[in-house]
C-alpha cells in the first residue's frame, strides 16, 4: 500500500484516467484510473476545489483527465487537475427513428452545453496569456521575456474548434502569433504592429455594431418564455414583436433591436434569445411572401473575463459568464423552443408519453429505441428521451412518446422484451393519464341553460391567438390584441345543432356554421383551422368548434357534482397559469379552486363566487 503523502511527486508523474461520476449538487466526484486502483483498490477522490481551479462547476462523466495523486487517511484524492477530451457519447437528447429520405432525424445534438464549459478555462488562460503579452510588448518590446509570454499563448488552446476560432474570425489572433513568431528577429516586419492591433481588438469590448445576416446567426437556449422580461420590450409577447417587424412599426436598425453575439465553435452565437427568435419568425414570414429581409444589427464580443455588458437600466453582466451560464442548447444552436410547465411533459400536448423505469444505467436512447422497435415490430412513429442528472448519467428512467392514446394502450399491453437483464416498467404519466379519464366520461362541456353534455373535455383546448375582424373593418383601424379562445372537434358535439351556413357569415366570412344546443343556446360557431396560429388544425381538424363562454359550464374531472361556470378564458387561462394550448381535461375543480379563489361550499354563495368565475351544483341530467 502506498505510504501517506504524494504520489510520484519526486518524478512530476501524472495520472491518466476518466472521470466516473461528479454530483456539483455533493461538490465531490471520482476518477476511474487501472493504474492508481492497482495501489489503493478504489476510485480517485475529486473535490470541488479542482474544478474551481480550473474555473469550471462541473465535468461530464466519461472525461479524460490527467491529474496528480496524495494521499489522504489511506485514500487517494486528486489535485492539478487538466482536462484531456470532451466524452465521445452525447447524452440526454431524444431519439427517433431516421427518416427513409436520407435525412437525420436521430434529434438534437447532445453535449454542446458541456463541451462550452470545458473549453471556459482554456478561453480564460488564453486571454490572461494575451494579456501578459500585450503588457510585455507594450513594456520590453520583442524580448525574450515578451517571446515566452507568445509562446505560451499559442500552446494554451488545445480545442481544435477554439483555435479554427482564433485563426479565422475577429482578430485572426492565432495567425498573427504563429506570423509573429517566425518573424520574431525581422523588429520591423509590419505582423509585430498587426499583432499589437489584434491584441488590442481581442482584449477590448466592440466598438461599433456591424450588420450580419440573419441567417448566420444561432441561439444559446434550448428554449425560451414567450414574454419578454427585461429591457424596452419589457411584458411584450414574442409574436406581437414580429408582427411589429412586418408592419414596419419596428425597424431592425432600431437600438432596441441590437444583439449581442459571441463567435464560438465556428457560429456566431446570440445572447438575445427572445429578440432573435422574433427577428427568425420575421425572417422566414418575409421568405414566405418572397421578399428579402433585412439584415440584423449585432455587437460581436471577443470572450475575455471580465469584459461587461452594459443595459439601459444600468444594470451590467460579464460577457462570457452570461454565454456559459445560459448556453444549454441541445441542438447546437439551430433551434430553440417554447418553455412549458413542468408536468407538461408532450410538446404541445398532442403527443402522448408513457413511463418507462427500471433501465439499467448503461442505456443509451438509440439502444432502448432499437430494443423496442425489435420487440414491437408494429411500433414505428414513437421517440425515446432517458432522464438524466446534470452530469449526464442517467437517472435509470425516461419516456416513450407516441402520438396518440390507443398506441399508448398497446404499448402497455405488449410484452416488452427484457433489456439488459431487467424487466421495463411501463405506465402512463401524469398528462396522459388525465387524458385517458378524460375519455372515460370523467369530464365535460355542458350547456349553461339545461345543463345537457355537449362534448367530452378530452377533445376541448384553450389556446391564445388573436381575434379575426369583420370583413368591413380595416386591418389598420383593427387592434390584433391576444386574447384566449375555447375550442374543440366537430366531431365530438353531441345534442347540438350544426346550422350552416352562419347567419353573421355575410360581414364574418371565417365563421362557418352556428353551434346551437336542443334548448336553443347558442353554443359558439365553426371557424376554419387554417385562420388560427400553430397547428390547432393537426389537433383538431380543418373544422374547429369556438366555444361560448357565457354558454357553457366545464364539469370537470374529479368531481361530478360540480359545474365551473369562467365568465372570460382568458381569466381561467391566466389564474391557472397553463401554456397555450392546454387540454381542459388535465384540469380538476381542486385546482381551479385554488387557482380562482372559490370554495366548495356551494351554500355559501359569496364564498364560492368571484368576479369572473363560480362553483354551481349540477343537476340530475344524463352525460
Amino acid at each position: 500500500m502506498a505510504s501517506f503523502g504524494k504520489i510520484g511527486e519526486e518524478e512530476g508523474k501524472c495520472f491518466k484516467g476518466r472521470i466516473k461520476s461528479y454530483q456539483p449538487g455533493n461538490g465531490y466526484g471520482f476518477i476511474e484510473c487501472p493504474e492508481t486502483y492497482q495501489d489503493f483498490g478504489r476510485d480517485v477522490y475529486l473535490s470541488r476545489q479542482q474544478l474551481e481551479q480550473l474555473r469550471i462547476t462541473t465535468i461530464p462523466s466519461s472525461t479524460d483527465v490527467t491529474f496528480k495523486v496524495y494521499v489522504r487517511d489511506g485514500k487517494p484524492q486528486a489535485y492539478d487537475l487538466e482536462v484531456l477530451s470532451h466524452p465521445r457519447d452525447g447524452r440526454g437528447c431524444g431519439y427517433s427513428a431516421p427518416s427513409v429520405g436520407g435525412s437525420n432525424t436521430l434529434g438534437p445534438e447532445a453535449g454542446f452545453e458541456l463541451r462550452a464549459k470545458q473549453c471556459e478555462h482554456a478561453l480564460n488562460r488564453f486571454a490572461d496569456c494575451l494579456r501578459t503579452l500585450s503588457e510585455s510588448l507594450d513594456l520590453h518590446g520583442l524580448d525574450q521575456q515578451s517571446r515566452r509570454a507568445l509562446q505560451e499563448a499559442d500552446a494554451v488552446l488545445r480545442c481544435e474548434e477554439c483555435r479554427r476560432d482564433e485563426q479565422t474570425q475577429g482578430s485572426k489572433i492565432l495567425l498573427l502569433l504563429e506570423q509573429a513568431r517566425h518573424k520574431w528577429d525581422d523588429r520591423n516586419n509590419l505582423c509585430h504592429r498587426a499583432l499589437r492591433n489584434a491584441l488590442k481588438q481581442r482584449l477590448e469590448a466592440p466598438a461599433e455594431p456591424v450588420e450580419m445576416m440573419i441567417s448566420r446567426l444561432r441561439f444559446t437556449q434550448a428554449s425560451h418564455s414567450k414574454r419578454f422580461l427585461h429591457g424596452p420590450h419589457a411584458g411584450q409577447r414574442i409574436e406581437s414583436l414580429t408582427r411589429q417587424l412586418l408592419h414596419g412599426e419596428t425597424a431592425l436598425d432600431d437600438p432596441s433591436m441590437l444583439l449581442n453575439v459571441v463567435y464560438f465553435h465556428g457560429s456566431y452565437r446570440s445572447l438575445n434569445n427572445r429578440h432573435l427568435t422574433a427577428i427568425v419568425k420575421y425572417a422566414e414570414e418575409m421568405e414566405t411572401q418572397n421578399r428579402l429581409p433585412k439584415k440584423c444589427r449585432v455587437r460581436v464580443w471577443p470572450l475575455v473575463r471580465g469584459l461587461r455588458m452594459i443595459f439601459e437600466d444600468g444594470s451590467e453582466q460579464e460577457v462570457i459568464r452570461k454565454f456559459l451560464r445560459s448556453n444549454d442548447s441541445v441542438s447546437d444552436g439551430r433551434s430553440i423552443t417554447c418553455k412549458r410547465r413542468a408536468g407538461q411533459q408532450t410538446a404541445v400536448n398532442q403527443e402522448v408519453c408513457v413511463h418507462l423505469s427500471n433501465l439499467d444505467a448503461k442505456v443509451e436512447e438509440p439502444e432502448l429505441y432499437w430494443h423496442l422497435r425489435e420487440g414491437l415490430q408494429d411500433f414505428n412513429n414513437y421517440k425515446v428521451t432517458i432522464a438524466r442528472r446534470p452530469d449526464g448519467r442517467s437517472n435509470c428512467h425516461g419516456w416513450v412518446m407516441l402520438e396518440n392514446l390507443e398506441e399508448a394502450e398497446r404499448l402497455l399491453k405488449a410484452d416488452v422484451p427484457p433489456l439488459r437483464g431487467r424487466c421495463l416498467k411501463l405506465r402512463l404519466d401524469n398528462v396522459s393519464a388525465s387524458k385517458l379519464r378524460g375519455s372515460a366520461g370523467g369530464g365535460w362541456v355542458r350547456c349553461r341553460n339545461c345543463q345537457e353534455a355537449c362534448a367530452p373535455l378530452l377533445d376541448v383546448l384553450l389556446v391564445e391567438d388573436v381575434r379575426l375582424r369583420r370583413d368591413a373593418v380595416s386591418a389598420r383601424h383593427f387592434d390584433e390584441a391576444p386574447t384566449f379562445f375555447c375550442i374543440g372537434k366537430e366531431d365530438s358535439l353531441q345534442n347540438c345543432d350544426v346550422i350552416s351556413p352562419h347567419p353573421d357569415s355575410a360581414e364574418m366570412s371565417f365563421k362557418l356554421s352556428l353551434i346551437r344546443c336542443k334548448c336553443q343556446m347558442d353554443l359558439g360557431n365553426i371557424q376554419k383551422a387554417s385562420r388560427m396560429q400553430g397547428n390547432v388544425g393537426e389537433l383538431l381538424g380543418e373544422r374547429v368548434v369556438h366555444f361560448k363562454c357565457a354558454s357553457l359550464l366545464l364539469e370537470l374531472s374529479d368531481r361530478q357534482d360540480l359545474l365551473l361556470e369562467v365568465r372570460k378564458w382568458q381569466y381561467l387561462a391566466q389564474a391557472t397559469g397553463r401554456e397555450s394550448p392546454y387540454r381542459l381535461s388535465q384540469l380538476t375543480v381542486s385546482e381551479a379552486i385554488d387557482s380562482l379563489g372559490l370554495s366548495l361550499n356551494s351554500k355559501v354563495p359569496e364564498t364560492n363566487t368571484h368576479r369572473h368565475a363560480r362553483v354551481v351544483p349540477k343537476r340530475s341530467v344524463r352525460a
